[in-house]
């Protein structure tokens, strides 16, 4: 995803109702608040939440709190499926000016500063977000722990898109979403005001649109 354009990207993907010509193939986005994440540390973890191993969070953190996490869904005129295209956190309701990398904590230089490389890898064909202390405390010892997670996050199912607030415990939850593809890439970007302040946090899902 190309930063100078990510603004026009981010603001058509979250407006209700706009759509993207690309090709021969027009997008229609819809709007969906997937929960409130509880990021007691403020240091935030995306991550395929179903694989322990993966969990580093960001060098970048926010004030502790409980913030939004909305969904931007898309449909292509040829498909009836929706799938998810991008997640965002929202800390305040101020208007990003920069965007930047989300780099994690394990990332070397010389993959933080390629394109190619940044992101979380996705193997079960879901992401999420948590707090890093969340990360700590959210473990899935058994398929069965992992098989109950997942009959919780297809309640909310329709074809390839679908979404779970899962607590761990009164300060700790996880926001599940699913893109609609076992193996990828999710890279993330925070979003810079004009005060010099972190606004939002978004991930992308599904790039297809761009």
């Amino acid at each position: 995803m190309d930063m100078k354009s990510l603004a026009q990207f981010y603001q058509i993907a979250f407006t209700h109702g706009r759509s993207r010509q690309v090709g021969a193939s027009s997008y229609h986005f819809s709007v969906s608040r997937a929960g409130i994440v509880l990021l007691p540390s403020g240091f935030i973890t995306a991550c395929d939440p179903l694989v322990s191993s993966e969990r580093q969070p960001f060098i970048q953190s926010v004030w502790p709190g409980r913030y939004p996490v909305d969904l931007a869904i898309t449909r292509r005129d040829e498909e009836k499926e929706e799938r998810i295209a991008l997640a965002r956190i929202m800390f305040t309701k101020n208007a990003p000016v920069v965007w930047v990398k989300a780099v994690a904590k394990d990332m070397n230089q010389e993959r933080a500063g390629s394109d190619d490389e940044m992101g979380y890898a996705v193997s079960t064909g879901t992401g999420g977000f948590m707090d890093a202390e969340t990360a700590d405390l959210f473990q899935l010892e058994s398929i069965a722990d992992i098989d109950r997670i997942l009959d919780d996050l297809m309640a909310n199912y329709r074809p390839v898109r679908n979404w779970l607030e899962h607590p761990v415990d009164e300060y700790h939850n996880v926001i599940l979403f699913t893109s609609g593809f076992e193996t990828s890439s999710h890279p993330s970007f925070f979003a810079i005001d004009a005060g010099g302040d972190i606004c939002l946090l978004v991930t992308a899902c599904w790039t297809d649109w761009l």
